[in-house]
């Protein structure tokens, strides 16, 4: 029996400088500095029972862990737009990122009363990361029902992970293009279609490249990876509209897919590592059909179906594994008009079985409702929310290692319904022209920091 008092204080602040000057009417060049601060400090005990096939109490065991990552991030962006011509639009720009971060992780056993140092999970790094890019992008009319979107992206990145017991342990230089081009025509007023093609990439989050550990009993834990690779992935993608009907057919190919915490098991020391790792690559082929449903006057529903086909390649002791599976997702949002200026929604997701990197996980299914009131033209909207309803949200996985002989089967429950009351209001005068929207420019980087 395992007990745990966790603490995790997690600080975090940003601030945003952006200018933007016209040039003229049909020129602009605008200006964004970002700079974001981020610290996890998260000092856990672990109390460890253990008791014989009898169950009677045979030895206690205390191990207690601290992690501390304070985060820094630096960007830097400039964006140049012009208006060329009634059928042109060019937009091009360049951005710099500077992360770091140190991570201080200690963990310690008690013997005799007195708290022993675990050389094996106690380490202290450093990571130095610069990425560097350009972009240009256009927008063109080709014809009164034809439109394009080309682009092109070049990246360039230098990261630096030193750690205190193994020196340095990444040290990675590379750049890469990419290129995105998307076709839409208007076939009439009842049908249109989308076709694209782009490459992009997904870079690992911070906390996956910082070492940590998170024990689930003395032998089992969650570790993080420094040197995981990021991801790029080639989609082609279709798109047929019909009226509200819509109909998608997509392909892709990720090369060096992160698979999150995937099982890997030492069977010297008889320990079972949970850590993020790299696939060598994963295959997806996706169709989904999607359309409303007026039920009644005052219900109304959406509902989407996908088929997926996944196969995942990556390696199991230096041996080259395959894994496929085929499932389907559907999802429905319904919203009901009540009386009283009341209105309700109700959103549900089933997923079938499908893949978890050289897992196979079982089915899952969510259901998120809520309740809106509307006080008014001046008294704002009240709104009350439930997630999770039905208390579903686990990850059942399972896999098998013939080279090991070794057969995992984990159930991990993160049901934690959820209720929720808000309240919103709009002050001033509602006729005044509202603020232009923007996005910072770090919202890329603030993706890495979950």
């Amino acid at each position: 029996m395992s007990e745990r008092e966790e603490i995790n204080h997690r600080k975090n602040y940003s601030t945003n400088l952006n200018l933007k000057h016209h040039l003229n009417e049909q020129e602009a060049i605008s200006f964004d500095v970002d700079y974001l601060n981020f610290y996890d400090d998260n000092p856990t005990l672990y109390n460890n029972r253990f008791f014989d096939s009898e169950e009677l109490f045979t030895e206690e065991q205390m191990i207690r862990s601290g992690k501390e990552t304070p985060l820094h991030i630096w960007v830097a962006k400039v964006d140049y737009e012009r208006q060329w011509n009634d059928k042109i639009r060019l937009e091009m720009g360049v951005k710099s990122v500077l992360s770091t971060f140190e991570n201080d992780i200690k963990v310690e056993t008690l013997e005799d009363a007195i708290w022993q140092t675990d050389p094996s999970f106690t380490s202290n790094s450093d990571l130095n990361e610069k990425i560097w890019a350009a972009y240009v992008s256009s927008d063109i009319q080709l014809s009164s029902t034809t439109n394009a979107r080309l682009g092109l992206r070049y990246e360039y990145t230098d990261s630096k992970l030193n750690t205190d017991t193994e020196g340095l342990v990444v040290d990675r230089q590379f750049g890469a293009f990419f290129p995105t081009a998307l076709v839409s025509h208007q076939f009439n007023e009842q049908w249109s279609s989308n076709f694209s093609y782009s490459r992009r990439i997904t870079r690992p989050t911070f906390n996956e490249i910082a070492p940590f550990v998170y024990f689930l009993d003395p032998n089992t834990f969650f570790s993080g990876n420094s040197g995981l690779q990021p991801a790029i992935t080639d989609a082609i993608k279709l798109d047929l509209n019909y009226k509200n009907i819509f109909f998608s057919a997509q392909y892709a190919v990720q090369d060096s897919a992160i698979a999150r915490f995937q099982q890997q098991y030492d069977p010297t020391t008889e320990r079972l590592i949970f850590v993020s790792e790299n696939l060598k690559n994963a295959t997806t082929w996706s169709f989904t059909l999607g359309m409303p449903l007026d039920i009644t006057p005052w219900w109304n529903m959406r509902i989407n179906a996908t088929y997926y086909c996944l196969e995942n390649n990556g390696y199991i002791n230096e041996e080259l594994t395959s894994i496929t599976q085929h499932y389907a997702q559907i999802n429905t949002n319904q919203s009901f008009q009540l009386p009283f200026d009341l209105s309700a929604e109700l959103a549900f997701v089933y997923t079938g079985p499908s893949l978890w990197g050289k897992n196979r996980i079982g089915a899952n299914y969510d259901m998120t409702i809520g309740l809106q009131k509307q006080l008014g033209e001046r008294g704002g909207t009240l709104r009350f929310n439930v997630m999770d309803v039905l208390d579903s949200n686990r990850i059942r996985l399972s896999s098998y290692e013939p080279t090991q002989n070794f057969f995992f089967n984990g159930d991990f429950d993160l049901s934690q319904r959820t209720f929720s009351l808000s309240y919103t209001r709009r002050f001033g005068n509602n006729k005044v022209k509202a603020e232009r929207y923007r996005a910072v420019g770090a919202a890329e980087e603030l993706k890495r920091t979950n």
